[in-house]
C-alpha cells in the first residue's frame, strides 16, 4: 500500500535506518536505470557533512529515514 507523505526539503540532513552516517538530501523523486531496469526513489543524497564525491549519491526511500 502506498503511504502519502510530504517530501523533506533540499538540504535535510537524514540517517538512514541501520546507520550511523549522516546524508544530506540533494535530489527527491528520482527514476534511476540500474541494470537495465527503472527504478523509482523518493530522494537521493550525499555524505554529510563531505558533500559530493564525483557523481557517487545514495538512493533511498522516505520509509528508509530513522
Amino acid at each position: 500500500m502506498n503511504e502519502k507523505f510530504d517530501f523533506l526539503p533540499l538540504g535535510s540532513v537524514v540517517v538512514v535506518s541501520g546507520g550511523i552516517k549522516k546524508f544530506v538530501i540533494v535530489a527527491r523523486a528520482l527514476q534511476v536505470n540500474i541494470n537495465g531496469c527503472k527504478q523509482f526513489f523518493d530522494y537521493a543524497a550525499c555524505p554529510y557533512p563531505e558533500g559530493m564525491n564525483g557523481d557517487r549519491l545514495m538512493y533511498f526511500q522516505h520509509t528508509d529515514i530513522s
